[in-house]
């Protein structure tokens, strides 16, 4: 009985609201055009959206627009009738969307519509491509006269379309002097998307600019939609670039050696075996790079980290191979680091590494060695795989 009266009740409610917006759109149809902004106006702040006037209203505006020119009252109708188009908008609405892209070419109504268009299933290729124009254009023009409202507009429609064309037309745009809020829009768009922009981003990395670079490494690590394996292939990626890039790989500037050492912990932190070889080429480089004091014995000792965490017998033989570098040094200086000889020991030990035997036996034999080093050699050769 209570729920057949629930029901009846419920009936009466929405019989009374088919009346009411069937009598708002009575009142549309009859009023002037400053009532019909008012009604437009106060429909808008309740809280059932009444889409059929909000049709009916821009199909007015569309309608009008001949014979009402530039009226400033018209202008402000469709800004308002846009305006009060709120979450999903049904599909219906997308011949007259497309109509007011057509009619009404000014600023204020453009970032309206496009964010509109945002919460859209977007396919009409000449508005996407004015988006990127307008973007373009709105991006090269000097700060005092950059509208940063259209920009964000433009961009944020643009992200809910995922074009082909999207990450080589907005990605340039992250190298300009842009305002703030419309970078962390950019970047947090490119970053969501960029697992499906692979291609383009691998082309990126293989060029010659280090902040490009950079920038698209960024990008795919801080995306929240991207998986570990892709930001592990990007990483991959970006490490190999300025490893066989001459020009990288003598290059030795922190912001270089930065990325190297970032891209090394992404394919650490995942475990990306693939990367293995890779891995030791960029130890051989690292080790150099010790040398000349460009990166810091913690840094060097990250990167052996990464080769124990790879465990491969390419990884565990570059550390052997190591062992026997850092012999030979103590041997002609009689001083060694003890810190770092141990996070070598001890990596070969955990690797299992039975190619270091005659390396490890050498530590233990060494008279120079503290009692430390040998106890951990000592620990490393038990655990050797045979």
């Amino acid at each position: 009985m209570k729920k057949n009266s629930l029901i009846f009740l419920m009936l009466i409610v929405l019989s009374l609201l088919q009346a009411q917006n069937t009598d708002n759109q009575k009142r549309f149809i009859l009023g002037s055009i400053t009532d019909k902004l008012a009604l437009i106006s106060s429909v808008s702040d309740t809280a059932e959206t009444d889409n059929d006037l909000l049709y009916l209203s821009l199909q007015f505006c569309t309608e009008s627009r001949n014979v009402l020119k530039d009226s400033p009252e018209l202008l402000s109708l469709v800004i308002k009738t846009l305006s009060s188009l709120e979450n999903e908008v049904p599909s219906n609405f997308m011949p007259q969307l497309l109509k007011v892209y057509e009619i009404f070419p000014e600023k204020d109504v453009a970032i309206v519509l496009f964010h509109v268009l945002s919460r859209t299933q977007l396919t009409d290729a000449s508005i996407v491509q004015s988006m990127y124009s307008i973007v373009k254009e709105e991006t090269q023009k000097h700060f005092s006269q950059r509208s940063n409202e259209l920009l964000i507009a433009s961009i944020t429609a643009l992200g809910s379309v995922r074009d082909n064309n999207l990450f080589n037309n907005l990605f340039p745009c992250l190298l300009l002097d842009l305002d703030s809020d419309v970078y962390s829009l950019l970047f947090s768009i490119l970053s969501k998307n960029i697992q499906y922009y692979k291609a383009d981003s691998i082309k990126v990395i293989s060029g010659n600019n280090i902040v490009e670079k950079r920038l698209v490494f960024d990008l795919a690590e801080k995306s929240i939609e991207s998986d570990d394996f892709f930001k592990a292939e990007i990483a991959e990626n970006t490490l190999s670039s300025t490893i066989n890039n001459s020009e990288d790989a003598s290059d030795t500037s922190r912001d270089v050696i930065n990325l190297q050492l970032d891209s090394m912990r992404v394919i650490r932190d995942v475990k990306w075996t693939r990367s293995s070889l890779l891995i030791t080429k960029y130890f051989s480089l690292a080790q150099n790079q010790y040398k000349e004091s460009y990166i810091s014995r913690e840094e060097l000792i990250e990167i052996i980290d990464c080769l124990t965490s790879l465990a491969t017998s390419e990884t565990g033989k570059a550390l052997t191979d190591y062992l026997g570098i850092l012999n030979g040094l103590t041997e002609k200086t009689g001083t060694y680091d003890e810190v770092l000889l141990l996070s070598v020991i001890r990596s070969i030990g955990k690797l299992g590494e039975k190619s270091a035997f005659d390396n490890l036996l050498y530590v233990i034999l060494y008279q120079g060695y503290s009692e430390k080093i040998i106890s951990a050699s000592k620990e490393a050769l038990a655990k050797l795989n045979w």
